[in-house]
């Protein structure tokens, strides 16, 4: 009788990946210098901006009109205001915040469902909260903030209990109508081709910028407020879709700063483990499974990584979001290289939109990678 044996798992080589022997030690290269790259990275953790378009100026108190402001976030931890010694709009504000605390925790898990995971993950609760506490003030700080800036639209509080409830709503049906409108733009996927890579990558750009979000929400109509005059239901819709805007862009800020953080410490453990028995750029099955879903997660990734030059090939950049088992013809990936050009100047601009303050370690790394 013949002892059954079981199969032996194919080799985690380039070979397996149907990359020519002439190919391999510039792809082990180029995973090497992605790894070099993610675990020397910095970035200023105390600072982000982002960008509003809404009637609300959260750096101060506004004037009522539509503008395009530029926030730095970091100013708000340095400039804190005392709490208000009106104990109704203390307790206006309060209320605000807890309710913008619930839209928070939402709005993480809906951006969660847009994006791809690594292979046997989830994004649990937990993650929702660990997201939040990982900017600058932590989720909570930050709904208290916004909460006392909305109030500051309404210098008198003559009816603070159908005010809040219209902010409540109005903030609630915000968050619905950019829910929708996320839903709709379509879930990013792991790629099967290169241009379906580099298309990934610019729909996850588009999402994360989250540029025209107050116009989105304005633009599926109005709302109905009841207990509330015509003007001031105006007033209270172009406010809470303002915070809703302001909650929306610092919630994707949160989601990269703790997916950053997150792919800096494991690139820091592979790259202290590079010169073992089976280095980890030496697997690309296992390689990729790891870079391709956090690429199309966080757009900075690809956007570094293409302008930094460590792959020193198009070709190999686009081979990192290779599946095993799949067959990627030349004149595919021909197509992907001339998509990824666009992608290098969608990416410099993203990263200068983006609001972050990227460097390195390495200082030669540091050059390529700023952006004026």
């Amino acid at each position: 009788m013949t002892a059954s044996r079981t199969p032996t798992a194919p080799a985690d080589t380039d070979a397996s990946m149907g990359i020519p022997d002439f190919m391999s030690p510039g792809m082990v290269n180029a995973r090497l210098g992605i790894l070099h790259l993610f675990s020397t990275m910095t970035w200023d953790e105390n600072f982000f901006s982002f960008v509003t378009r809404g009637v609300v100026d959260f750096t101060g108190q506004g004037n009522g009109q539509r503008a395009v402001r530029t926030t730095d976030v970091s100013k708000w931890l340095l400039d804190r205001e005392p709490e208000s010694s009106d104990p109704v709009r203390a307790d206006a504000s309060e209320r605000l915040a807890v309710h913008l605390e619930t839209l928070a925790l939402k709005l993480a898990e809906t951006i969660a469902e847009r994006l791809p995971k690594a292979p046997g993950t989830q994004f649990t609760a937990e993650d929702v909260l660990a997201m939040w506490d990982s900017v600058p003030g932590g989720f909570k700080f930050i709904c208290r903030y916004l909460a006392k800036r909305a109030l500051q639209q309404f210098p008198v509080l003559s009816d603070a209990v159908g005010l809040i409830g219209g902010l409540v709503k109005a903030t609630s049906a915000g968050l619905d109508r950019y829910s929708a409108y996320a839903n709709g733009r379509g879930v990013v996927i792991l790629p099967g081709v290169p241009t379906s890579t580099v298309d990934g990558i610019k729909r996850a750009m588009d999402l994360n910028l989250a540029s025209g979000t107050y116009d989105v929400l304005k633009s599926a109509g109005g709302l109905a407020l009841t207990g509330l005059s015509a003007g001031t239901v105006s007033t209270v819709v172009n406010v809470a879709f303002s915070v809703v805007e302001a909650l929306v862009l610092l919630s994707w800020r949160a989601h990269d700063y703790f997916y950053l953080a997150t792919f800096r410490e494991e690139a820091r453990a592979h790259w202290a483990a590079r010169n073992g028995n089976t280095p980890f750029h030496a697997r690309p099955t296992a390689f990729n499974d790891w870079y391709r879903p956090m690429a199309l997660r966080v757009p900075v990734v690809p956007c570094l990584t293409l302008l930094s030059g460590v792959c020193g090939d198009k070709m190999r950049l686009l081979r990192m979001f290779d599946k095993e088992g799949e067959v990627i013809t030349q004149a595919r990936f021909d197509a992907g290289v001339k998509h990824l050009d666009r992608l290098k100047g969608w990416g410099t601009k993203y990263l200068s939109d983006v609001g972050y303050r990227f460097g390195s370690e390495d200082p030669a790394l540091a050059k390529l990678i700023a952006v004026k």
